[in-house]
């Protein structure tokens, strides 16, 4: 199975604070315009996702992927870099669309509308888990919950916009305004450490759980090229950690990305791997170099600068 490792990556910028958060991104408007544009370019490509890819085996990725260690320089795209292209925009829309076709199976393989309910249930109560004060992960913020996501469950949902996805690209319907795009999309909020909601698990895995609810997943999503170099921030690593050590699994999902003003983005773009975290899988402590005589907030201090750890193959 493929690990992770990190390497001190070179920044003469040195905001990291062990204990703190990283500091407001101000460039916040302008991912949410890039979002805006690859959620609208990706509306007439959503055919071009396939269910069979959705369902390629998760854990196969991972150990055809070759195992990742320290890299040095820059250059790394994706989450967490200094280089805003609109291309880790357009992976997080296309890892959202994937869900969607997941949604579509999961839901034309039963009652939709029951099955439905049921995964309305399942994220009220993993939030109303969260208001706990122990609790060390956030899946919302709760300012984002009450002002924009429980207003949904007001209104209701209708699970025919999702029962057959190719006909969105004929209606008027912006992607990005779909209810459950709403809810599984973290990627504008301050503090969770992830990017996107998949309810269904990590791509490799059954339905349900073994005690029948869904396997509800926070996804880190990151846009590469072939080199599948990624940055990975300290707040991400943190929240990685809180929700391991809660019980709950967290993936890295790289998407292969072509460069962000090719017109049918989503044609080449394909998940290349996705790395586990969790009890049964990889665990957040292998990003950092092995010290025994170092604490991890310790290791982090000494072999992280600029609030991020560049993680690439390993050669």
């Amino acid at each position: 199975m493929g690990f992770l490792r990190v390497h001190a990556e070179e920044d003469v910028n040195e905001q990291f604070v062990v204990e703190g958060d990283l500091p407001t991104d101000t460039t916040t408007s302008g991912t949410k315009q890039r979002q805006r544009e690859a959620f609208a370019g990706f509306k007439n490509q959503v055919t071009s996702l396939k269910t069979d890819e959705v369902l390629t085996d998760g854990t196969a990725l991972v150990e055809d992927t070759a195992p990742v260690a320290a890299s040095s320089g820059g250059g790394a795209s994706g989450g967490g870099g200094t280089s805003y292209t609109g291309r880790g925009e357009q992976a997080e829309v296309y890892v959202m669309g994937q869900v969607l076709y997941r949604l579509q199976d999961w839901l034309t393989a039963g009652t939709p509308r029951s099955r439905l309910g049921t995964l309305l249930d399942e994220f009220s109560e993993r939030y109303d888990a969260q208001l706990d004060s122990a609790t060390p992960y956030k899946w919302h913020v709760q300012s984002r919950w009450n002002d924009e996501l429980r207003p949904l469950f007001e209104r209701g949902f209708d699970p025919s916009p999702y029962l057959d996805l190719s006909e969105l690209s004929s209606t008027e319907t912006e992607l990005r305004n779909l209810p459950f795009i709403q809810l599984i999309n973290v990627t504008q909020e301050q503090g969770p450490g992830f990017d996107v909601i998949d309810p269904f698990g990590p791509l490799s895995a059954p339905d349900y759980n073994s005690d029948g609810t869904l396997p509800f997943l926070p996804v880190e999503v990151k846009a590469v090229h072939d080199d599948r170099r990624f940055r990975f921030t300290t707040n991400e690593f943190r929240r990685c950690q809180a929700f391991v050590t809660a019980g709950i699994p967290y993936a890295i999902r790289l998407v292969e990305m072509p460069d962000a003003d090719v017109q049918n983005w989503a044609d080449q773009a394909k998940v290349v791997s996705e790395y586990l975290f969790g009890d049964h899988w990889l665990d957040p402590e292998q990003m950092l170099p092995s010290d025994e005589n170092k604490a991890v907030s310790d290791a982090i201090t000494a072999h992280v600068r600029g609030g991020y750890l560049t993680l690439g193959p390993d050669q």
